[in-house]
């Protein structure tokens, strides 16, 4: 695969989650785009381009940690539920840093880590996959201690669910307005079956099925 014109970009996960080097240029932006990349994590200090990214419709997280060091644990959190939002909205994550190496795989190590994999698992996936990793002993130190973390740092269901139904229900806001050419009263008798479908859904503990159908209400 080409990946021209970085210099370190792979795909971490098939169509899920990718990293790289920065993307400094427009060049970079379109293709990620090609690529199907849709939203991306930067971690370093300096942020990308706000305007490249309005041009090309990404979605952002800015997570600034320093060079060689390690993400504070609500940076971790923060991480972990914008990246459960994503894949619950099928939208391919990069990560990067500078060079797409240490605090990059450090935050990787973090994903496999929230996946199920011990530490020692998830710094050798990474490493297998990337061709590099975690770079110095605060990062891989830090991996063992989010291991031992996770259930206190991630949040319960509860806290899930509503968090990707408040980040859903401003996306829907935002960009798909209601069609003005229907009444309330002509769309009743739909939002009541939707209604009812959410609530089902709700019960039923599906997340994935929840997301679908408040989208339609």
């Amino acid at each position: 695969m080409k990946t021209f014109p970085f210099s370190n970009f792979s795909w971490v996960e098939k169509d899920k989650i990718a990293a790289s080097d920065f993307p400094y240029t427009e060049e970079h932006f379109k293709f990620l785009k090609s690529v199907g990349i849709r939203a991306i994590v930067t971690l370093t200090e300096e942020d990308v381009s706000k305007s490249l990214i309005e041009r090309y419709r990404f979605r952002h997280l800015h997570l600034p940690i320093d060079d060689f060091g390690v993400p504070s644990l609500s940076q971790v959190k923060k991480f972990l539920k914008w990246v459960k939002l994503m894949e619950v909205w099928e939208q391919p994550v990069l990560v990067h840093c500078r060079a797409g190496i240490g605090r990059t795989g450090t935050m990787l190590s973090v994903y496999y880590i929230w996946k199920g994999f011990s530490a020692e698992d998830s710094i050798k996936m990474v490493r297998n996959k990337r061709g590099s990793g975690v770079e110095t002993l605060s990062q891989e130190s830090f991996i063992y201690e989010v291991e031992e973390l996770i259930p206190v740092i991630y949040p319960d269901k509860e806290e899930e669910l509503f968090y990707v139904l408040l980040e859903t229900m401003k996306v829907l806001r935002k960009e798909c307005p209601w069609d003005r050419k229907q009444t309330r009263s002509s769309l009743m008798k739909y939002f009541i079956d939707e209604v009812e479908e959410v609530v089902k859904a709700e019960k039923e503990g599906d997340l994935d099925n929840f997301i679908e159908e408040l989208g339609d209400v």
